[in-house]
């Protein structure tokens, strides 16, 4: 086989082709790997043509550098757009309820009492004595206590 017909076969029209149809394969399965590698080819076949690339291992070497940078440029985003930050409070009801706010059931008597949040009920604690009916905030939780505060 002469350096001609392997030449030939690399051309960019035939990497645009063999691009195209990796999308259209993506487009029915839909695993996005098949995005990646069609994504690929195909710029390497508009760089082939407006830079007058014909050496296929010139090619090859595009495609796959920018297949591996496409494929970790995607990895990043993927990884921005669908990994959360790690929620410390997960499982943690009573971090959860710093920050929250209601209004008091019953009147502190010596500066404590108890409060309902959701479905359970807590022991509060607060730097004065307040009474029913106060918009009272947790501020910060000692061990299964929650202290408040008054909010004005």
């Amino acid at each position: 086989m002469n350096k001609l017909a392997i030449t030939q076969f690399f051309f960019w029209d035939n990497l645009l082709l063999i691009g195209s149809f990796f999308l259209i394969i993506e487009i029915f399965i839909g695993i996005g790997y098949f995005f990646l590698i069609g994504l690929s080819l195909l710029f390497t076949g508009f760089l082939s043509y407006f830079f007058n690339i014909n050496f296929w291992l010139h090619q090859a070497l595009i495609f796959s550098t920018l297949l591996i940078v496409i494929s970790l440029g995607s990895l990043q985003w993927f990884n921005f757009i669908f990994c959360k930050k790690n929620d410390n409070s997960l499982n943690q009801k009573e971090h959860q309820l710093i920050g929250l706010q209601g209004i008091l059931s019953e009147t502190l008597v010596n500066k404590t009492g108890r409060m309902s949040f959701g479905d359970s009920s807590w022991r509060i604690k607060s730097e004065t004595n307040l009474l029913k009916g106060t918009l009272i905030k947790v501020i910060k939780i000692e061990g299964i206590t929650l202290i408040v505060k008054a909010c004005n």
